[in-house]
C-alpha cells in the first residue's frame, strides 16, 4: 500500500463500489441512493484504473436515473460509453456491454430525437456481433433504425431479432421474450403497420 497509495485495489470503499451491480440502485430507497452518492463523491477524486472509473460513472448515472434526473443520467452514460470506446477496452466483457446498452436506452428515453438515436445506434452496433444480449440489442436497433427512417437497417435487425427469437426463444425468460417481441412491433408502428415490414 505504501508503494501504490493511489491504486484503486488499495481502497476498500472504491473496491466495494466497483463490485456493486448498477441494477441494485433501482431497488434502493431514496435515502440509500443518497448514501450511495455520498460514497461515490468520496472516491471520485482518487486515481483509479479506466475500468474502475467506468464502473463508478455507471453507478453515478444510475443514481441520477432513478432519482428523476434523466438529463444528467444521459450525460454520464454517454461519457461512460464514449470513454469505453476511446480507451479501446475489451467489449466482450459483460459490464462493458451493459454500459453501452444502458447508454443507448437512456439516450432513447431522454427523447427519441435523431441526435440521441444516432448516438445510441453507434453504441449498439459496436457490440451487435459479439454481445451476449444479442436479442435485446437486435430488437433495440430495429426500433431505433425505424425511428430514424433507415429502412434497410431496420429490416436487417428486425430479421436478426426474429431469427434469434425463433431459434432460441424457448430458452429465454418470459420477460426477455416480451421485451424482444415488443421492440420490432414498436418499429412496425413507426412504419405504419405490418404491410410495410
Amino acid at each position: 500500500m505504501k508503494a501504490n497509495p493511489e491504486q484503486s485495489s488499495d481502497d476498500p470503499l472504491l473496491a466495494d463500489l466497483v463490485r456493486r451491480s448498477p441494477r441494485e440502485v433501482r431497488q434502493m430507497t431514496p435515502e440509500e441512493r443518497e448514501a450511495l452518492k455520498v460514497r461515490i463523491d468520496r472516491v471520485k477524486v482518487k486515481k483509479m484504473s479506466p475500468e474502475a472509473a467506468l464502473a463508478l460513472l455507471q453507478l453515478e448515472a444510475e443514481y441520477y436515473r432513478h432519482s428523476g434526473n434523466m438529463l444528467t443520467a444521459c450525460d454520464l452514460y454517454s461519457q461512460a460509453a464514449d470513454r469505453l470506446l476511446s480507451f479501446k477496452l475489451r467489449l466482450d466483457r459483460t459490464r462493458h456491454q451493459e454500459i453501452l446498452i444502458e447508454a443507448a436506452t437512456v439516450l432513447k428515453q431522454s427523447g427519441a430525437v435523431a441526435a440521441n438515436l444516432k448516438r445510441a445506434v453507434k453504441y449498439l452496433e459496436t457490440i451487435s456481433s459479439i454481445t451476449t444480449q444479442d436479442l435485446r440489442v437486435f430488437a433495440m436497433l430495429a426500433e431505433m433504425h425505424a425511428l430514424l427512417g433507415n429502412d434497410e437497417r431496420y429490416h436487417l435487425f428486425c430479421e436478426k431479432a426474429r431469427n434469434k427469437l425463433d431459434t432460441g426463444g424457448a430458452a429465454l425468460s418470459f420477460h426477455l421474450r416480451e421485451l424482444a417481441e415488443s421492440a420490432p412491433s414498436g418499429a412496425q408502428d413507426v412504419y405504419g403497420g405490418e404491410d410495410n415490414v
